[in-house]
């Protein structure tokens, strides 16, 4: 739990100094890491002491912040896809999920692409 409680000062004050000289949101991927370590630290703590009720305090706090950050922005790549979704292997699963991605996710079907490398779908 030491180690939860310095890593999270660590990433509270990385934070705050990004945030004071830029004002950017979403955090920045390294910002992010740290609290995601932070997460992490706490997990080990826990396997450690499954009992300690303060440990399991401190986790759903940093677990409950990372939930609130905006996500990370997506490398210019992601955001330049032809797709969103590529499934791969036109059998019946495979087309089960592209058409509950479609239809009851409500993507787009020309963002959902399906391949088979076989001779025929089905």
């Amino acid at each position: 739990r030491t180690r939860g409680r310095a890593l999270m000062a660590q990433a509270e004050e990385d934070t705050a100094c990004h945030f004071f000289e830029s004002g950017d949101l979403p955090l920045p991927v390294p910002v992010r890491g740290a609290f995601e370590d932070v997460r992490e630290a706490y997990e080990l703590a826990k396997k450690l002491h499954p009992t300690c009720g303060k440990t399991q305090g401190e986790l759903d706090k940093v677990s409950t912040l990372l939930r609130q950050l905006p996500p990370p922005t997506p490398p210019e790549q992601v955001e330049s896809a032809d797709v969103d979704v590529l499934v791969v292997g036109a059998g019946t699963a495979g087309i089960g999920c592209a058409l509950m991605l479609t239809e009851t996710f409500g993507l787009e079907k020309s963002r959902v692409l399906l391949v088979e490398r076989g001779e025929e779908v089905g």
